[in-house]
């Protein structure tokens, strides 16, 4: 699968914090692909979710697919599994195994996701014992994007962090 190159022009244009310098010493003038940014110990885990949750950037089918795993091991973390949750979770493998869905259905269940992404950021907390950050990316995008905060918010801790790189390293040599 080709996937469009990331290069430091577009870095700068979704406003990644790192310096010209840094940029120039980690990506060559003609960009890396995702796989490589993916798999560069250069890179924090956590810089390189920053740069698999722009929009556009995987097929939406993939997007969907990690996010729906993680969105699951989150809420395994929990106790009681609010039924919102499980809606998002069935919204997103649909989506992955490429069904259509309306842009109503998406916007339907787009309220359910953000309590989910809100669920699972407080289940990510608790089982990772640490706060680096926050995000909110998705407000203003389809249902799907709401579980790019569960992704940020669920990669609080290194090992979540490094499960998330894996899993979509594993996604894409599918």
């Amino acid at each position: 699968m080709e996937l469009q190159r990331i290069t430091r022009s577009w870095l700068k244009k979704n406003e990644a914090c790192y310096s010209d310098y840094r940029l120039r010493k980690l990506v060559p003038k003609e960009g890396v692909t995702l796989q490589q940014v993916l798999e560069t110990d250069r890179i924090p885990d956590v810089d390189k979710i920053w740069v698999v949750t722009r929009e556009d950037l995987l097929p939406e089918t993939i997007m969907a697919a990690w996010l729906a795993g993680i969105v699951e091991r989150v809420l395994g973390r929990t106790e009681n599994t609010d039924p919102k949750s499980l809606a998002v979770i069935s919204l997103l493998r649909r989506i992955a195994s490429g069904e259509a869905v309306s842009q109503e259905e998406r916007n339907r269940i787009h309220s359910e996701a953000r309590h989910a992404a809100n669920t699972a950021y407080y289940a990510a907390l608790y089982a990772a014992n640490t706060a680096d950050y926050t995000a909110d990316y998705t407000a203003d995008y389809a249902a799907y994007y709401a579980a790019n905060d569960v992704a940020m918010c669920a990669a609080q801790g290194d090992e979540e962090r490094k499960q998330q790189v894996q899993d979509l390293l594993g996604l894409l040599e599918d």
